[in-house]
């Protein structure tokens, strides 16, 4: 004789439910942290502090004509500093970093910081652990040509 089967209450059914869509919630938070964390990498290694910006990336050398200018990040973040060496033998360098409207090099927006390097020098700031925030980050190199870097962060 079979035993006869058991009943369970309707709050168990309930139960099971909530915790199912609790799972699925998490698991969603989760693949939402994973996406994060991988969009704060380049290649392949996790950045951990600032992203450095090759300003030669975004605007090469021979394109560095007067009142040149490159979107460096196109979403709000914080400047956290910059390493620039001005390569015009002769002639003074003179750049802005501008906290652009968003998705546009036409519209500077606010000036963040001018920088002017005589030929051949080099300069190096940091305005961590804080920084400047910007909306979107504009370099417009006012004259001469400049090589280096600028690190910034997205907005966490």
């Amino acid at each position: 004789m079979k035993p006869p089967p058991r009943l369970r209450p309707h709050w168990v059914d309930e139960l099971v439910t909530e915790l199912q869509a609790i799972t699925v919630a998490n698991r969603e938070l989760l693949d939402a942290s994973a996406m994060a964390a991988m969009s704060r990498s380049r290649g392949g290694v996790a950045l951990q502090g600032a992203e450095p910006n090759t300003i030669t990336d975004f605007l090469p050398l021979a394109e560095q004509a007067p009142n040149a200018s490159a979107q460096i990040r196109s979403m709000p973040g914080v400047l956290l500093g910059y390493a620039l060496r001005g390569t015009t033998e002769g002639a003074t360098v003179v750049l802005e970093l501008h906290s652009a409207v968003k998705n546009t090099q036409t519209q500077a927006g606010s000036l963040l910081c001018p920088v002017s390097l005589a030929p051949g020098e080099t300069t190096r700031d940091w305005f961590g652990p804080g920084g400047v925030s910007f909306v979107a980050l504009n370099l417009v190199v006012v004259s001469g040509t400049v090589d280096g870097s600028i690190w910034t962060t997205g907005v966490s």
